[in-house]
């Protein structure tokens, strides 16, 4: 395990500094492991409730010998065949409640902190991100380390980043040994995100079967859509994101049809940058500390920059969508004020079919991105007859 100081990252700086730390294990030098046949059962759409088993009946089963090697810088076998997992166990017992109190560990509330520490929701996780050995992943937010030893157990090449220091530091420890691990001390909110998603992108082990990254994260509440903002757009290097989210929130994030209250820009803007889709629900009470709202998870399927409906011009879309909801109650040809005046916007609300009371929340992306398309128009018919004049 190395651990990487935030200043590195921090105020854009490039990562190239960071190579030899962000890099997969080395080919050669790559740890034993002992191969253990499994078959991942579908985990879609399954509700943990708080009665629910810390195992997965019947979700995940095994065969065959299992085994433990230690000696973690001999030559590891040849990638297994598709079907087959790396059992590779880290070093150390998760931590519970008790233990918790025991090293004085505190679920800070400033940050959000919410610990997700049971198993059963820790599997599943795992399983839906369904990675390979050398697979890059970025966790945000490990906190005590529990889901961090299940992606570890995959094989995954992991990198971390964790902005509570005490925690950072009992990562350190716990992981000091581990080849596949780095760890970041920074705040996920403020580092070169796109650069660092970017390298790992590009250094990936050449025998893992993924050639984006895979971002997953039990995320503070708080910071879900400043979070969204940064890594939606990075669908160059990211095939998904694997969120714990606020169960309403989840819900929400993950509708595909417009018309109802909870219809917002957010909305717009992730359909425009990926695929959502609802996983299963975590019932508040398999948190440390339980918060006061369920929890879910949440996937989403980025988009590449090709992938994307074309538009206009990307920034412009987004404010349009932008400014389309900031009076949710106003006509859209009146909200849309002063990106283009009232009688402009109406002459595109007409084109696309829609009356002159329409209303953002009755628009999809699909109908946004021909609102833009029309007001490019009519903002190309206003230069010409200005240049004309």
């Amino acid at each position: 395990m190395h651990a990487v100081q935030p200043q590195a990252i921090l105020q854009g700086l490039h990562l190239c500094q960071l190579t030899p730390l962000l890099q997969g294990l080395p080919i050669g030098t790559m740890p034993r492991y002992s191969k253990v046949p499994c078959r991942v059962a579908a985990l879609r759409d399954r509700s943990f409730s708080a009665s629910s088993s810390s195992s997965l009946r019947g979700d995940i089963t095994k065969g065959g010998e299992e085994q433990q090697e230690e000696d973690t810088a001999a030559q590891g076998p040849a990638v297994p065949k598709a079907g087959w997992l790396w059992d590779r166990k880290i070093k150390g017992k998760p931590l519970n409640r008790r233990s918790l109190r025991e090293q004085n560990i505190k679920p800070k509330k400033s940050l959000g902190q919410n610990f997700m520490m049971d198993d059963s929701v820790l599997e599943a996780i795992t399983a839906a991100a369904a990675l390979s050995p050398g697979d890059p992943v970025l966790e945000v937010g490990p906190g005590t380390g529990a889901l961090t030893r299940h992606l570890l157990d995959t094989g995954a090449a992991l990198t971390a980043v964790e902005k509570d220091n005490n925690l950072h530091a009992m990562l350190e420890t716990e992981f000091e040994e581990t080849a596949t691990c780095q760890l970041i001390c920074a705040d996920v909110l403020r580092i070169n995100l796109p650069e660092l998603l970017t390298t790992m992108a590009n250094q990936r082990r050449v025998d893992a079967k993924a050639e984006k990254v895979q971002v997953v994260a039990n995320l503070p509440y708080y910071i879900t859509k400043d979070f969204l903002v940064r890594a939606l757009p990075e669908g160059g290097c990211v095939s998904r994101l694997l969120l714990m989210l606020q169960d309403e929130v989840a819900i929400r994030l993950s509708q595909t049809e417009p018309g109802g209250p909870d219809w917002r820009a957010m909305n717009i803007i992730v359909h425009y940058y990926s695929n959502p889709k609802y996983l299963f629900k975590i019932d508040r009470t398999k948190y440390i500390p339980a918060p006061k709202v369920h929890g879910a998870v949440v996937e989403f399927n980025l988009k590449s920059a090709e992938e994307r409906v074309s538009v206009p011009d990307e920034r412009a879309f987004l404010s349009l969508v932008k400014k389309s909801f900031l009076q949710r109650r106003k006509a859209l040809r009146n909200a849309l004020q002063p990106l283009v005046s009232s009688a402009e916007a109406l002459v595109a609300l007409e084109a696309i079919g829609l009356t002159a009371d329409a209303r953002a929340q009755e628009l999809g992306l699909e109908e946004f991105v021909k609102l833009a398309w029309e007001l490019e128009k009519v903002k190309s018919q206003r230069v010409l007859a200005a240049v004309e004049e």
